[in-house]
């Protein structure tokens, strides 16, 4: 095996000689808008790797994401997007590690985001008189 990294600017395309590449794409808070995105745009590696007919397939998918009228029929469409890439080895899913943080109960309106950062944007803290 012969690793070779390589900035972002530079990852390979369909045409390169690569027959494994690891990267790790992380969804954002909304897992359905993340999954559409990292799908439809063409700089990202998802698409670039794809033979023509898988993203033709992939793609013919994705166009129901405009007419999905609930949360469930998004899930349906994701399940046949990732069955035809995992199906024809295009993808392979890794483990993505969920972090949790407890935040002490004076400091109000803070929550973590989907990776488990706090945005102390909002931040206050209560009265803490007795």
């Amino acid at each position: 095996m012969q690793v070779v990294p390589a900035p972002l600017d530079a990852l390979p395309d369909a045409g390169d000689d690569v027959d494994l590449a690891f990267m790790g794409e992380i969804a954002g808070w909304d897992e359905h808008l993340s999954f559409w995105s990292a799908l439809k745009q063409p700089e990202l590696l998802f698409r670039r790797l794809l033979p023509a007919d898988v993203l033709r397939d992939v793609d013919a998918l994705l166009d129901g994401y405009r007419v999905a009228p609930d949360a469930a029929a998004l899930e349906a469409l994701m399940t046949r997007v990732e069955a035809r890439l995992l199906g024809g080895h295009h993808l392979h899913l890794t483990h993505h590690r969920v972090k949790r943080r407890a935040v002490h109960p004076l400091i109000r309106d803070v929550h973590p985001d989907a990776y488990g950062r706090i945005d102390f944007k909002r931040l206050w803290l209560g009265d803490v008189r007795p």
